[in-house]
C-alpha cells in the first residue's frame, strides 16, 4: 500500500512540474507569446519579469484564447515580492496597460483547461503575443500583433490614435541603415534647424542621403490629387495638384524666379519680320483699347496671364518700339539733311 502512494505522489509531483513552467525574464524590454503549438490543454505557466529599473512597466498585449476557459492574467509586483492583478482575461481583446508599482517588476500567467486548443484543432484560438518596457521609455518592435484603441507613449490619456508626449524636446524618428527622418518640436530657438523658433514643428532628413520627397500616386493627370498648405482663417492657399499645376492664392515674395519658354521675342529683329505701321497700331487701339498681341482686361481678369508668355509679348513690344525709333532716328537724318542741303543752296 505504501509503494503504490509512494509511486502515485511521484506521479502527480512529475506531473505538475511539467504544466507548472515558470521562467524569469531579466531585460529592459521583450516579448512573450504562446502561440498554436504552444497552445495545449492544461497549460499553466509564468513570467517573472524584471526591467532592472525602479520605473512602471508598460505592456501591449493581443490575445485570443477560448473564453471563459482558458485565461492570460497580468500582475504588478512590488520591491518585497507581493503581487497585485492587473487584468484577467480570455477570449479576443487586445490593449495597453501599465503596473501599479514603480518596481520594474511584472508577473505575466498563462493557464488552459484540458478542452479545446488550438494545438488540438481549433483553429479560431491562436494564443497570446505581448510586449512589455519601461512606461516612460517605449521601444517599438516587429511582431504579429496588433493593437485597438489608442496608444499613448508618454501619456496616459491620448488624444489620437497614436500621441507621442514629451516635455521637452519631443522626438520621432524614422530610421533606415542610411538615413533617417526626425520630426520635432523646438524647446528653444535654434532647435531642429538654424531658423527655427520655440514651438516650431521641424522635419528634416539625417544621415548619408538628406533628400526628402512628397509623392502623389495618382498618374491620371486629372488634378484630383493634391497637395495643399493652409489656415482656418484664409482657406487652404497653396495647392499642389497631379496635373502639374500649383495653385497660390496670395502673395509670393522670392529673391530670383526662373521661368524657362521655348520661344522668345527675338523674331521681330528677322530682316522678313513685317513690322505693323503706327497708322494700323493706332487704329486697333482706337477700335479694340489695348495693343495687338496683347489680352485685354477682361480676359486678365477672367484667366489670369501666362507669365512666361506675356514677358515674350512685352518684348516683344519693347523691340518694336526700338524698331520704330530706330526708323524714326533714320527719318529725322534724312530731314537733317535735306534742311542742311536746302540752307547751302541759298
Amino acid at each position: 500500500m505504501k509503494k503504490i502512494l509512494l509511486l502515485t505522489a511521484l506521479f502527480v509531483g512529475v506531473g505538475l512540474n511539467v504544466q507548472a513552467q515558470i521562467e524569469n525574464l531579466n531585460q529592459s524590454s521583450g516579448t512573450i507569446s504562446v502561440g498554436c503549438s504552444g497552445y495545449t490543454n492544461s497549460v499553466n505557466r509564468t513570467w517573472n519579469v524584471n526591467i532592472g529599473q525602479n520605473k512602471k512597466v508598460t505592456v501591449f498585449y493581443s490575445i485570443c484564447t477560448e473564453l471563459g476557459y482558458d485565461f492570460v492574467e497580468i500582475k504588478s509586483v512590488d520591491t518585497n515580492g507581493a503581487t497585485q492583478q492587473l487584468i484577467k482575461t480570455s477570449g479576443t481583446e487586445t490593449g495597453t496597460i501599465s503596473s501599479a508599482f514603480s518596481s520594474g517588476k511584472i508577473q505575466i500567467i498563462f493557464t488552459t483547461d484540458g478542452s479545446l486548443s488550438c494545438a488540438s484543432g481549433s483553429s479560431q484560438y491562436t494564443g497570446f503575443y505581448l510586449y512589455f518596457c519601461a512606461e516612460d521609455d517605449i521601444t517599438m518592435y516587429s511582431g504579429p500583433t496588433a493593437f485597438a484603441g489608442k496608444v499613448g507613449i508618454g501619456t496616459a490619456s491620448p488624444e489620437g490614435s497614436l500621441e507621442v508626449h514629451q516635455s521637452v524636446r519631443p522626438t520621432i524618428v524614422l530610421r533606415s541603415a542610411v538615413s533617417r527622418l526626425q520630426v520635432g518640436i523646438a524647446d528653444v530657438p535654434g532647435d531642429y534647424c538654424p531658423w527655427s523658433q520655440k514651438g516650431d514643428v521641424t522635419f528634416r532628413t539625417l544621415g548619408s542621403y538628406n533628400r526628402m520627397n512628397f509623392n502623389i500616386p495618382n498618374n491620371s493627370n486629372n488634378g484630383n490629387s493634391y497637395i495643399k498648405f493652409g489656415d482656418n482663417a484664409n482657406g487652404a492657399w497653396v495647392g499642389i495638384f497631379n496635373n502639374r499645376i500649383m495653385r497660390i492664392d496670395g502673395k509670393v515674395i522670392a529673391k530670383e524666379i526662373t521661368i524657362q519658354t521655348n520661344v522668345f521675342a527675338d523674331h521681330v529683329f528677322s530682316p522678313d519680320y513685317k513690322l505693323p505701321s503706327l497708322e494700323n497700331v493706332s487704329n486697333h487701339i482706337k477700335e479694340y483699347r489695348h495693343l495687338p498681341d496683347i489680352p485685354t482686361e477682361a480676359e486678365v481678369k477672367e484667366s489670369g496671364i501666362n507669365i512666361g508668355e506675356m514677358q515674350v509679348k512685352l518684348l516683344q513690344k519693347i523691340e518694336e518700339l526700338t524698331l520704330y525709333l530706330i526708323n524714326q532716328e533714320k527719318t529725322i537724318q534724312e530731314l537733317r539733311e535735306e534742311i542742311q542741303q536746302l540752307k547751302e543752296t541759298r
